[in-house]
């Protein structure tokens, strides 16, 4: 267990953050004190009752203070009152502004993708200078992942420009976003532009950080690679600022990089030496811990799990179950020790937080992370039990594991239902699986465990289908209400990609039908596993020529982009149409933060349905895609 022109902008700065000299709350979203500085206090209102979070019973405020880039993100529990919903926050004293979304579960309010803002000031009532910058610098980058703000360049160049006139100094601390947005709203003269910059940049004596790390990455890649120059400011950056992102990511990517595991050992005990707060320290010590669970010993395994105890992330263990249960020749009761130290660590994490929360992640986010590190611990505890028959030992685990999660994993759930059946509690079981079922929490073990309770208890299956189907209407309904709340209506980039035969394909040829976009990667665990369930999709609809289901490989990794997709998909027997994104640009152009994403783009050529990630089974997976095709349609 894995984004408007300028006088839109500024019409919505003055409807969302401007409030009434008597300080009065107003409108959807309110804050004061109206002109708030780093440290204050800061009280907030929010008017759900117009928005897609309207009705709920409890809403979170998930804050996300700035700078030059994102320094720390935190949410709050608002209290409902009879006119809103209010929260307080105080902004550390290194912020320049303060982005907000409001969130339920899944659902969220980012005010229409553009954040709910709050600028800053200093104590002479002027607005914090960054503020305008700083909110431009989310815009292009990091605010695209973590609020799904969509903002274009012209409006951030504007934001940059309007700072930069009152404090040119700004420049520097901007430098990367800055020529970001000129080279987004310039296209055809991007090397004019970068060309000129980088002169100015190399003739500055004193470079700042920002300026040498970005000249770094800049003289790295195309259509500027010269590695003799980035290695130059490289050594520059090392020497004076040996903490920076780009020294400590080349120094970790070296660790990561080794294969010989006694050196790659000795490595990562130095970085973490060095760097002892570093905030993917646990998953330096996971990938030196993979090399070991390679090698299949279960003893060396044992005591790296046990040396490494709240230093290794514990997806090692739950990895080691995995890989090794249904291994010819395991020793399952060595497995149970290894899976007994995950259960530990991850108990550990939770009180005593020994993976530090990352800047990006809110209080909430980080709480149910943990939560779910502990879930996932106690299925793989709970699933070396079950192949030792241990169920009644396993009984209670399994039901802690599926009760730390709102969303548990379709496994869990399943592997619940078949411990029940072991213990033959034919009651429990059919109670537990008719609420999973309705909740579309289904899979064929589950039905085929409850049809043998069913059969037990009325001495013939005869009605059972009927049955099944009452129950799984109510999962149909459920689904759809949850979608309807999810569906948008948003114009699909076009785009043209040649496939795995050399044929070009066009998004603006399609339509008329109904195009379902999955954007994948060969290294992609849930891609892989989502697979399946969508060569099952295709197979539902092959006779219908108004959908079309279009699989976009990008971000790979390899010098061959064309023939490590063929070969993936010849090996795995799959019949898509896949479509060669060599570039990146396409993913990019969707705002895809991580893979598998779909996209329901209905025959208008609309996204209506933006779907992320893959847990659960192929049959929940066909429900779902399905359901979304039928309400575009």
């Amino acid at each position: 267990m894995r984004k408007l022109v300028f006088i839109a902008l500024e019409l919505s700065i003055i409807i969302l953050i401007a409030c009434s000299s008597d300080q009065k709350f107003s409108g959807t979203f309110s804050f004061r004190p109206s002109n708030p500085s780093p440290g204050d206090e800061i009280t907030i209102r929010y008017v759900a009752d117009s928005t897609k979070l309207a009705g709920l019973e409890t809403i979170d405020l998930a804050a996300y203070f700035y700078n030059n880039d994102l320094i720390e993100a935190v949410s709050v529990e608002l209290e409902k009152k009879k006119d809103g919903w209010y929260g307080n926050i105080a902004p550390p004293e290194d912020a320049y502004g303060i982005l907000i979304k409001f969130v339920n579960d899944e659902i969220s309010d980012n005010n229409n993708s553009k954040g709910y803002l709050i600028n800053l000031y200093g104590k002479d009532g002027k607005m914090f200078p960054g503020s305008k910058a700083g909110y431009a610098a989310a815009g292009m980058r990091w605010g695209k992942n973590y609020l799904e703000l969509k903002m274009e360049g012209e409006e951030a160049l504007q934001l940059f420009n309007e700072d930069f006139k009152n404090n040119p100094e700004l420049k520097t601390e901007f430098i990367s976003p800055y020529l970001g947005s000129i080279i987004k709203t310039f296209p055809d003269k991007t090397d004019s532009i970068l060309t000129s910059e980088l002169a100015i940049l190399e003739a500055k004596k004193n470079l700042s950080e920002n300026e040498l790390q970005y000249l770094t990455g800049r003289f790295e890649t195309p259509p500027f690679d010269a590695p003799i120059k980035s290695e130059k400011y490289y050594k520059m950056l090392e020497k004076g600022f040996p903490k920076n992102d780009i020294i400590l990511n080349k120094e970790y990517g070296k660790v990561y990089d080794e294969q010989d595991l006694a050196k790659k050992t000795d490595m990562a005990n130095e970085f973490v030496r060095k760097f002892p707060d570093y905030e993917y320290n646990s998953y330096l010590y996971f990938s030196v811990g993979a090399k070991v669970i390679a090698s299949k010993n279960l003893d060396s395994i044992y005591q790296f799990g046990k040396e490494y105890l709240f230093k290794v992330h514990p997806a090692f263990y739950d990895r080691a179950v995995t890989k090794l249960l249904d291994e010819e020749g395991t020793d399952i009761n060595k497995l149970l020790m290894v899976s007994d130290l995950g259960v530990q660590a991850s108990r550990n994490q939770i009180k005593n937080h020994f993976i530090p929360k990352q800047k990006s992640e809110t209080t909430t986010e980080y709480n149910k992370t943990n939560d779910y590190l502990l879930s996932s611990s106690l299925y793989s505890n709970a699933r070396v039990l079950y192949k030792l028959e241990k169920y009644d030992i396993a009984l209670p685990i399994i039901e802690e594991s599926i009760a730390k999660l709102k969303d548990v994993d379709q496994g869990a759930i399943t592997l619940y239902i078949n411990v029940l059946f072991k213990l033959k509690d034919y009651s429990k079981l059919t109670e537990k699986a008719e609420v999973f079922i309705k909740e579309g929490k289904s899979s064929p073990e589950i039905v085929d465990d409850l049809k043998n309770a069913y059969l037990i208890k009325h001495g013939s299956d005869k009605d059972f289908e009927l049955y099944l189907s009452k129950l799984e209407e109510k999962a149909k309904a459920l689904l759809t209400e949850k979608l309807k709340k999810e569906i948008i209506s948003v114009p699909a980039p076009q785009f043209t990609l040649k496939d795995l035969k050399g044929n070009s394909v066009s998004l603006s040829d399609l339509k008329g039908k109904t195009v379902i976009l999955d954007f994948w990667a060969t290294w992609c665990g849930p891609c892989v596993s989502s697979f399946p369930g969508m060569q099952m999709m295709v197979n539902k609809y092959k006779d219908n020529p108004n959908v079309k289901f279009l699989f976009v490989n990008s971000w790979e990794r390899v010098e061959n982009p064309l023939k490590n997709a063929s070969d993936f998909i010849k090996k795995n027997n799959y019949n898509f149409q896949v479509l060669l994104d060599d570039e990146n640009k396409v993913i990019g152009d969707y705002d895809v933060a991580g893979i598998p994403t779909k996209f329901i783009i209905d025959n208008s050529g609309n996204i209506r349905f933006k779907s992320v990630g893959f847990d659960g089974t192929a049959e929940g997976l066909v429900e779902e895609v399905s359901t979304m095709i039928e309400m575009v349609r």
